[in-house]
Formats: structure tokens, sequence, C-alpha cells
């Protein structure tokens, strides 16, 4: 049996070298000391330079020094002069992505240190050390007298999870939901409507993807662990993200491999903190390297047109499989622009193919296989309702921006520090994009109530739901959503839930529930995956 192959994966930058750190400095683009604000603004002035390689040796410079020279390098996007305008303009949209990227993918470190307590009380400490949900499916009759000692030392969240499964015999649940299905079969607990709907001045069917049954699958969703034994996988830990290659020759529902070609699937979790998690189009693959020490390229290169080897914010233009394609460092899926104000419909995929030709020499696995994985996540923006001295706001309606508002029906403190929240959340419902629909149908996803689109996929779902804070702005753990229904007024959506909020380590008081404004972007996911087994088409 192969044992799991744990690669640390260093984050390399994605244009100046800069390392993944869980606190990084000046990530934030924080004002730098004095004398390097000095280098810095010589550096800019460098960029309008008479001499082309001067100004080149300052855009590296600034680059190389990263998000601390965001604050000067965004006045010098407003200035007269025209090349240093547009360089600083160029740094800044790469800066702030380098500094998301550091922010977004920064893991959460735990230490779990248990003697000789039941299995069940270990999964539980774990939870309580991360604020994530961690649990065990079901009744585990076999777990019951089952006891561990484990000291994991200061390690990643992820890391965590991997040493707690092996230490305890359990195995991670898999959600079918979150991988790949093809249309027309249920699978997993996945209803798929076999239904077309022709919008008005529509060329083609609108047809609805496959809607998960019952409570909506999300990233935010519980960890499940279950007795059995974890799959030792090739596994590189990309800060909060992990990604695996799962033992398969082709993706569910996919079309087999031609001869002289190999598949490997790779699967990205994120910590449950990275809300509407999803990978988007086609893995970015840099290097690929067989033990025979043969070089493999791509059966399909999602970036032979892109600018600089490593670089996806590089510039330059590059179409990939899957209707993905990068331009300029904006991604476009099905020519829809990504990590703007778009979020992306149906189930949330986890896993994407690579697809590699194989070289003369017959091979049995991978050195090395690198690049990166587009994902997309929600974050949060603007406070948009804020409810104060939240333990004594029962019977109060706060009214907030863009027509929001939170009406507290009912608190209630219970005994073991959980905290139980009755809600009617209201906000102008969404108007119905496909026009003149009217009775109740889903189209995509969305929820349309006499023409009014109040919902999608994620209805109902945690990617909506207020935070409970404390007085240090630590954020309580949704820890179950119940009692929800929608209801739709006069164009007014209002949905009412019981909420019940978890305290973790070291929380204070409850303080306040917030809801905040939620944006989509797309980050890059830098992955090295090292002694990957190789299987040709059969």
């Amino acid at each position: 049996m192969r044992k799991a192959i744990l690669v640390p994966c260093l984050l390399l930058g994605l244009a100046a070298g800069w390392t993944l750190q869980a606190d990084p400095p000046n990530a934030g683009g924080k004002t730098p000391p004095l004398a390097d604000q000095e280098r810095i603004q010589k550096l800019i002035e460098q960029l309008g330079s008479k001499r082309f390689a001067d100004r080149e040796q300052a855009d590296k410079e600034l680059a190389t020094i990263g998000p601390a020279a965001l604050e000067l390098l965004r006045r010098a996007a407003q200035s007269p002069d025209a090349e240093i305008k547009r360089r600083a303009d160029k740094l800044v949209s790469r800066l702030e992505q380098q500094a998301l990227t550091v922010e977004m993918l920064a893991p959460r470190r735990v230490r779990l240190t248990v003697t000789d307590v039941p299995v069940k009380e270990a999964v539980a400490e774990l939870a309580r050390l991360s604020g994530y949900k961690v649990e065990l499916a079901g009744e585990q009759a076999g777990l019951s007298d089952r006891k561990i000692t484990l000291d994991t030392g200061a390690v990643t969240f992820w890391e965590a999870v991997e040493q707690l499964c092996r230490k305890a015999g359990l195995a991670e649940q898999v959600n079918a939901a979150q991988h790949p299905v093809p249309f027309g079969q249920g699978a997993g607990g996945v209803v798929t409507i076999k239904i077309a709907i022709r919008a008005k001045g529509a060329a083609q069917p609108i047809v609805p993807a496959a809607l998960p049954a019952g409570r909506p699958t999300s990233a935010e969703g519980p960890l499940v662990l279950t007795d059995g034994k974890q799959p030792e996988l090739p596994v590189c830990h990309a800060g909060s993200v992990r990604i695996r290659v799962l033992p398969a020759d082709r993706v569910k529902g996919g079309s087999p491999i031609p001869a002289g070609e190999t598949q490997l699937v790779l699967e990205a979790t994120a910590e449950p903190r990275l809300q509407g998690f999803r990978v988007v189009g086609t893995a970015l693959v840099d290097r690929a390297e067989d033990d025979q020490g043969q070089t493999l390229k791509t059966a399909l290169d999602p970036r032979a047109d892109l600018a600089g080897p490593g670089n996806p914010f590089n510039g330059g233009n590059v179409v990939g499989g899957g209707g993905i394609a990068v331009v300029n460092g904006k991604v476009f899926v099905n020519g829809i622009p990504q990590g703007g104000d778009t979020l992306l419909s149906g189930p949330a995929q986890r896993t994407v193919p690579v697809r590699l030709k194989l070289g003369e020499k017959a091979a049995k696995s991978l050195r090395e296989l690198s690049g990166n994985l587009i994902v997309q996540v929600l974050k949060d923006g603007d406070v948009l309702v804020e409810v104060d001295n939240i333990l004594k706001a029962a019977g109060q309606t706060t009214q907030g921006k863009d027509g929001r508002a939170i009406e507290v029906q009912a608190v209630e403190r219970l005994g073991n520090g959980d905290v139980k929240i009755q809600v009617a959340l209201a906000k102008p419902a969404a108007p119905n994009p496909f026009g003149g629909l009217g009775g109740n149908v889903i189209i995509r996803g969305n929820v349309v109530i006499n023409g009014v689109q109040v919902g999608g996929a994620n209805a109902g779902s945690s990617l909506e739901w207020p935070r409970l804070l404390d007085a240090k702005g630590q954020a309580y753990l949704l820890a179950e959503v119940s009692g929800q229904n929608n209801a739709v007024n006069n164009g007014q959506l209002t949905h009412r839930a019981t909420l019940l909020y978890r305290p973790v380590k070291g929380q204070e008081e409850p303080a306040r529930l917030v809801l905040y404004g939620q944006r989509p972007v797309t980050l890059f996911v830098p992955f090295s995956l090292k002694d990957v087994p190789l299987r040709s088409a059969q």
C-alpha cells in the first residue's frame, strides 16, 4: 500500500517571488516605514524614465516590494505622466490580486493535543480549535470504545484533519454534489430537472443544471468523518486549500481516454471559511515530468499563448477547455467575466481533469506535476445591516443598506454557550431575468415565483446569513440553520429561519449580528505534486 504523499506546497509568487504566510506583512498595503516610502517614490519616478531599461528595472523592483508599495502606486496611477500612470495602474492590479491571494489562502493553524480520549471527543476538540464544523457521520458503533492519543504539533487545518483520520481510523465522507455529475443522471442526492424553457428572444433553450436535493451543499457545510480508512493520495497543501490527485482515469460521465494519453483528476477542497468555493474551468499546468525524465504536454494546452510561464497575471491571452479564457489576467468562463460581480451558479465543482500526452518511454509515475488551479470564492464586502446589543434585540427591526433589514424575532442563550436567534431577513427581490414567466419554476437553479427571482442553488445556504460577532469582532460558528421559509410580497423577499451559533475557542460574549455584502473573486491557487501514479488508456 502506498503511503500518503504529503507535499508542503510552497506558494510561489505569481509575479515577484512572494510566499504565503499566516499573517503576511503589509499584505493589505499598509504604510511602510519612511525610508521605504522614499525608495518606493524614487522607483515610481523611475517608471517615467527616458530609458526603457530603467523603466523595466523600476517595474521589477516595485513588483518585488509587493503590496507594501500599493498606497503610493495608487497615487501614481493618477499621475499626469502617461507612462508612470500606465505602469502604476498595471502594478496596482497585479499587487492587489497578490495581496488578496495571500489573504484568502493563508491557512488556519491548530494544534490538536488529546490523550487517551474517545474518537468522538477528539473530533469535537478539532472543531472547537478550528471553529469549523467537523462531525462524525451518524451513530458510529465501531467508534464507541475507540480511544486515541495524538499531538499534531502546530499545523494547518487540513494537516490536522489528515493526522486525526490516520490515527483514529477515520475517512472523510465524499460529497457527491461537489463532483461532476453528467446531465440527465441523478447521483448522491442530486436531482436533475429535465425541462427546457426558451426565454424571450433567446436563440437556444435554457436548460437547468442539476440541483442538490434538500439543503443545498456549500463549502461552508460540515466536514463529515466516518469510520474507515482515509485514501492515501498525493496531496499538496496550498495554505487554506488542499489539492489531491484522485485515483480515477476518467471523470464521471466523461469520455474514454484516447490511446497515448493519460488523465488525472485533481480535487480541491477549501477550509470552510472560504465561502462559495468552486473550481473554475481547467487546470493550468506549468510542468509535468515523468519518472523517465520526459516532459509531458497537456492534450489540450489551456495556456499555450500565455506570456510568462507560471505567471497568470503577466498578460497574454489563453483559451482552454470548458469555455475558459484568461485575457490579460482576467478570467472568462463561457464569455462571462469572473472575479467581478458575476457569481457562477449551479453545484460547486471541486474536481478538474488533467489530460496529458504520454512520452515515448513507458513511465509509471510523474516526478512532478505543478501549475495553478483557478478558483472562485466569496469575499466579505460592506456591512449591509448591523444589529447591536444582540442579546437584548428581540422584537427589534434594523434597517440597513440597499433595502435590507433584519428583524430579530427571538434570542435565546443556551446552557452550553450556544446562541439561538430567530430572524427574518428582508431584501428587494431580484427581477426575473427570464421575462414573462409566471407561476413557480426553476431555471438553472434560480427559483422564480410569479415572475420574481427569489434565490438560486445556494438559496438558504450560509452564504447570505448574518455573522454573530463578539466585542473583538471574532465570529461565532454558524452550527445549524432550521425552519427556513421564503415569502415574496410587493417585490420584497423575506427569508425566515432559526440560526444556531456556537462559540469557538476564546470566544467572548456575543455583541452584534452583522450581514455583509459579498462579492465573488477569482484566485489562482498554485500546486506542486510529487510521485503521482500514471494511468494510461484502458
